[in-house]
């Protein structure tokens, strides 16, 4: 059976199956297929600061960890007990070993095996390097902190390579978490992403909590699966942190380009909105076939803070988002729904993301 079709109209691409976004069974195959190879954003360097420090999230149907080993290294592991297959911590925190409470089996920052209750009597045999937690693998860009399942992994910079380096610029090592807000959405996942990168919708959707901005100075480049886009305010309409939020302080060593507001996609779900005075990390986590939550966690420059005004510009484009993907969810069963010809230029991006996701979807 022809699981995408070939897409009529200006651009060609490819449409996905309406079950996509309801399926239970599809949804199963995404956590396996899709998120269990590739990099996830885990969090901020900055949370693991000390040996001991620890996040926990899970990558599809993998619970990992990242720790901060006593050697002052990062380590990936996976957040399974060898003995009964447990999970074992269930909050980011702070722990001089990692313990599983079902049979108190302990292991190291680095996952080796340390402690077996009653090791002697009930577990003569065991050699401890032989059960030391599954690795996968962790890497940090510019004080972000990413995690595979696989220990072998496809490394960072390759995965990111061709992304603009505009990004760069910004360099979120430097910056502090302002702001972190979640906005759970009953929509599938696959539509708010899809949404984020879709241009078109900015002149409609957002006529009023976006008209500062001409939509139509767009620059859209694709970097692999990963997708940067700018677009400036109209003349007239500064930009800069100074006039328009005084308690944001301007990011430094940013180029005049850089002055334009951006919307961004690193595959398949961690968007990222940038200004002259922000960086937000936008990421899309499914919670199930039908529903998602979108955290966003803002970071500026030491000494600002999120004004007032921000939070309600925020929130109105959020529950503007909302209301457009919980529409689609809400008509996805449908015998009626369909997708029709795509923009040639705004919606390209979305052709694409398609494109990338069969890749790993095997379609």
């Amino acid at each position: 059976m022809t699981r995408h079709l070939p897409m009529s109209g200006p651009s060609q691409g490819y449409v996905l199956k309406a079950e996509y976004y309801f399926s239970q069974e599809w949804f199963d195959a995404e956590q396996k297929n899709l998120f269990g190879k590739t990099w996830t954003f885990a969090g901020l360097e900055s949370q693991l600061k000390e040996a001991g420090d620890y996040l926990v999230v899970d990558v599809g149907f993998h619970p990992m960890l990242v720790t901060r080993s006593q050697d002052g290294r990062l380590n990936a592991l996976h957040n399974v007990c060898r003995h009964r297959g447990a999970k074992m911590l269930l909050e980011c925190g702070q722990a001089q070993g990692i313990s599983c409470p079902y049979h108190a089996w302990r292991y190291s920052l680095t996952g080796d095996l340390t402690h077996v209750p009653q090791k002697s009597t009930q577990f003569p045999d065991l050699d401890n390097l032989d059960w030391a937690l599954l690795k996968g693998s962790v890497e940090v860009w510019d004080g972000l902190v990413f995690v595979h399942t696989d220990s072998a992994a496809q490394p960072l910079p390759q995965w990111f390579a061709g992304l603009d380096e505009r990004l760069a610029r910004f360099r979120p090592s430097r910056l502090q978490e302002i702001d972190v807000r979640v906005y759970p959405m009953k929509a599938n996942w696959k539509f708010f992403v899809e949404n984020h990168i879709d241009w078109l919708h900015l002149y409609y959707l957002h006529s009023n909590s976006l008209k500062d901005f001409s939509h139509d100075t767009g620059e859209l480049t694709q970097h692999g699966p990963h997708w940067t886009s700018f677009e400036d305010a109209f003349e007239g309409q500064a930009l800069d942190a100074a006039s328009r939020r005084p308690s944001l302080k301007e990011i430094p060593g940013l180029q005049p380009e850089d002055s334009f507001i951006g919307a961004h996609l690193i595959f398949p779900n961690l968007a990222l909105l940038t200004s002259p005075a922000s960086f937000a990390l936008v990421k899309v986590r499914p919670s199930s076939p039908e529903t998602c939550e979108v955290e966003i966690r803002t970071l500026a420059m030491p000494g600002s803070s999120m004004p007032n005004e921000g939070f309600s510009e925020l929130n109105q484009v959020m529950e503007e988002d909302r209301s457009a993907v919980e529409r689609l969810q809400q008509s996805v069963r449908s015998s009626a729904f369909s997708v029709g010809p795509m923009a040639k230029r705004w919606e390209e991006s979305i052709v694409k993301f398609r494109q990338a996701y069969c890749g790993y979807m095997d379609l």
